[in-house]
């Protein structure tokens, strides 16, 4: 989780000011990553749910790791599907200070009400984004 302000707000028709994200690829100037406040809290549930076959241990504590969660892998296979309206590039010069987010508070992260959608409300974006799916 981190503030964020996006670079193109004025073109884009909403973004996340406080995004919760998991990273899935690094880049010199930033990442690329999987927001969950795109999608409503049930649909964020399965996506994690499933996220979890990538992980280096089921323990859900200070040892797990999101290993393998690509965007090739992602975007091959069907049970992922939610992951599209997730996926976001984030820039470096853009973003605030990155709190993480232990694993063992990931089942409860999900369901916190600190997404802040500018432009829409979050009503209208997880519509959008289930209707992308």
């Amino acid at each position: 989780m981190f503030l964020y302000q996006a670079k193109t707000k004025e073109k884009l028709p909403y973004w996340d000011r406080f995004p919760l994200v998991i990273l899935i690829e690094k880049y010199s100037n930033g990442y690329l990553g999987l927001n969950l406040h795109y999608l409503p809290p049930k649909q964020r549930a399965m996506l994690l749910k499933r996220l979890m076959d990538l992980t280096n241990n089921s323990k859900l504590n200070t040892t797990t790791r999101m290993m393998r969660a690509t965007y090739r892998l992602l975007s091959g296979a069907a049970k992922y599907k939610f992951f599209k309206p997730c996926l976001k590039r984030y820039l470096t010069s853009h973003m605030g200070k990155m709190i993480r987010v232990k694993p063992e508070d990931w089942q409860t992260a999900i369901y916190l009400p600190v997404e802040r959608f500018q432009k829409k409300g979050k009503q209208s974006v997880w519509k959008d984004s289930i209707a992308g799916v």
